[in-house]
């Protein structure tokens, strides 16, 4: 009994010209395949957003008067007016306040979370020094008085950074 699978490979002439079109019919079904699990996987896949909106740049400061030379323009009009610096109270954003409630000799130094020049804010005690040249002078319920500090010594201007208006939530504890 011969059995045909187990028969020796033919050595004709023609029976090597079939590989080359069997190497290419299993290129193509492996890249059909490819295509089929890369586009099934992408398609369950959330999208990406991080690349859809470009990051914000910094405005760079425009001298208007060299703008207006540059152009052919002469000196600026007298009604341009420099870019603003923003004012004390601008700078200091008051987010929270942090302190004991009860009778004034329950009292002790509160904490107040400040905001500075829009960065995060961060807890500043009662005596702590604000951004190298203020000193938290008092912590009251809903404001913070802050005093100017030069050279280790106080001096006599003081701002005032309230919270702004939302709902008052106050948490006491029954003892």
């Amino acid at each position: 009994m011969k059995l045909p699978f187990l028969a020796r490979p033919s050595i004709h002439p023609a029976a090597g010209t079939a590989w080359p079109a069997r190497v290419s019919g299993m290129l193509a079904w492996l890249l059909a395949g490819y295509t089929a699990v890369f586009w099934a996987l992408q398609w369950g896949a959330s999208p990406r957003v991080d690349g859809l909106v470009p990051p914000l740049a910094a405005v760079p400061e425009v001298d208007s008067g060299a703008v207006a030379r540059a152009l052919g323009g002469g000196a600026a009009p007298a009604s341009v007016a420099a870019v603003a610096q923003p004012s004390l109270a601008q700078r200091f954003s008051l987010q929270g306040v942090l302190s004991r409630a009860g009778s004034d000799k329950e009292a002790g130094p509160g904490v107040a979370l400040l905001s500075v020049d829009g960065q995060k804010a961060r807890p500043y005690p009662q005596g702590a020094l604000v951004d190298g040249q203020w000193l938290v002078r008092r912590v009251e319920a809903r404001a913070v008085v802050l005093a100017a500090k030069t050279e280790g010594r106080e001096q006599g201007s003081e701002l005032r950074v309230e919270m702004p208006a939302q709902t008052v939530v106050q948490i006491s504890q029954k003892r």
